[in-house]
């Protein structure tokens, strides 16, 4: 078994310390040696929780072989990150705080690990009731290990709630507990996803703050990325497997509104059919909650030759989330996808994926069984929304450089966000007037706290060494 030097590093820590970060970079293996440090100490299912913010985190665990869960949902908690008063919430939903605890405790009563994934979305508050949960409900003390990449962004916050701006970020709660030496730090800076090591060196020296300069940025971007200055400067074979990254969502709702009226023929709609639902205990997760509980659309709408991306793993079937195709034909049933893998296409028929409660949830009262296609349309997305994934084909859009309603630093992660989101740059495609506009960002570097953003005790400099072939 390829065991990574972190999985070692890892268990030396957790027989002194309770909590422990696993800081890198996406691509970097944080996932994948947790997965390790389980298989090692042959740690059983039914001993340890992973926690991510979103479906995506926990398919990407569950790809790896761990049993993942949404961490809103284990804590009994509204997704909503706009949702600031959580212990008013929870009294009203439970009574008192007292018997949510008692609630708690039965969900750990086994626990000896709990990892949390994805730490930059997960909002002050939030990571705060988490940890004062743990403490207050672990009976064995478990051991909470936390991974993530600050230089990556923070979870959205209703811009009309100004008085809880300041929650809009969990990283000073892990600074602190870095610079108390209550929480150590695990590095991950071996591996990234480009299989172009020029490329991964660039990303290592542009989200560490090494390059200084916007013009080198935009310079570089425009000699590895494919530029354009027209429409009719991208190939139409291409365009239809782009994915577009925009800022806001009202831009994505036109790409993706133009892009499927663009396409012939006539639309498709498949909603999402209820074969079983039982709830005797809470009623509410009859709408929304369980379309995004098992991440599928409750409408989908396509025409052939839509792009699409897989929301959930299947290797039996050959494909697993975050994987990209375009529709080729649906007779009703199911329907044949072109699935990108590199260069080449592999050919699929996919019908409706059957989507069931775990064991777990159905001990606590949620059961149900429901069918949809296990994939979204993805002629475009935020990069919000597109934080964790990895694309082939991708076309980025900077225009979000001249909001002056967001911070320098906010624009530096979309920025790093949007570029680290490609395993090859000459899938990637970007307008003139884009390059134009980083090479006016001469002071957005300069002004980022990349020492506070890499979580950083003194300054430490972390190089770049390239990829493993494991």
């Amino acid at each position: 078994m390829n065991i990574p030097p972190q999985v070692q590093e890892l268990d030396d820590i957790t027989k002194n310390y309770t909590y422990v970060f696993l800081r890198g970079s996406g691509g970097t293996g944080k996932t994948y040696t947790v997965g390790k440090f389980i298989e090692s100490k042959k740690i059983n299912h039914s001993n340890y929780i992973f926690l991510g913010p979103t479906g995506k985190a926990v398919a990407v665990a569950e790809d790896k072989g761990l049993r993942g869960i949404i961490l809103h949902r284990f804590f009994g908690i509204q997704t909503n990150d706009n949702t600031h008063d959580i212990t008013e919430y929870l009294e009203q939903k439970h009574g008192t705080m007292a018997k949510y605890y008692t609630k708690i405790r039965k969900q750990l009563i086994n626990i000896k690990y709990i990892f949390i994934d994805e730490i930059s979305m997960i909002n002050n508050e939030l990571l705060e009731h988490m940890l004062v949960t743990l403490q207050e409900c672990s009976m064995k003390k478990a051991k909470v290990i936390i991974s993530g990449d600050y230089h990556q962004l923070p979870p959205i916050i209703d811009n009309t709630l100004t008085e809880y701006k300041n929650v809009a970020s969990s990283i000073e709660i892990i600074y602190d507990l870095i610079n108390a030496d209550a929480m150590p730090v695990v590095d991950f800076i071996t591996r990234y996803r480009s299989e172009d090591e020029n490329y991964n060196e660039f990303l290592h020296d542009t989200r560490l703050g090494i390059i200084q300069d916007a013009n080198s940025v935009a310079n570089y971007l425009a000699h590895y990325f494919n530029v354009y200055t027209d429409r009719n400067g991208i190939p139409s074979d291409i365009e239809k497997k782009l994915t577009f990254l925009e800022f806001v969502n009202a831009k994505v709702k036109y790409i993706n509104d133009t892009m499927l009226e663009e396409l012939p023929g006539a639309e498709q709609r498949v909603e999402f059919k209820v074969e079983e639902c039982k709830f005797p205990n809470d009623k509410s997760y009859i709408t929304d909650d369980i379309i995004n509980s098992f991440q599928m659309d409750k409408e989908l709408v396509f025409k052939i030759g839509s792009k699409i991306v897989f929301r959930t793993n299947n290797h039996e079937a050959g494909y697993k989330n975050g994987d990209e195709g375009l529709i080729t034909a649906f007779n009703g049933k199911e329907v044949s996808i072109d699935r990108f893998f590199g260069d080449e296409i592999i050919k699929m028929k996919i019908p409706r994926h059957e989507y069931t409660s775990s064991e777990k949830q159905k001990k606590s009262g949620y059961e149900v069984v429901v069918k949809q296609f296990p994939f979204s349309l993805i002629h475009s997305r935020t990069i919000h929304k597109a934080q964790g994934d990895e694309y082939q084909y991708l076309h980025l859009d900077f225009s979000f450089l001249e909001n002056g309603l967001i911070s320098n630093t906010m624009k530096w992660q979309l920025l790093y966000t949007a570029i680290s989101r490609v395993s090859y740059p000459k899938g990637v495609w970007i307008h003139r007037n884009s390059i134009n506009l980083l090479k006016k960002q001469f002071r957005l570097f300069s002004e980022v706290d990349h020492n506070h953003l890499s979580l950083n005790i003194g300054n430490k400099e972390i190089p770049y060494i390239k990829r493993s072939d494991d």
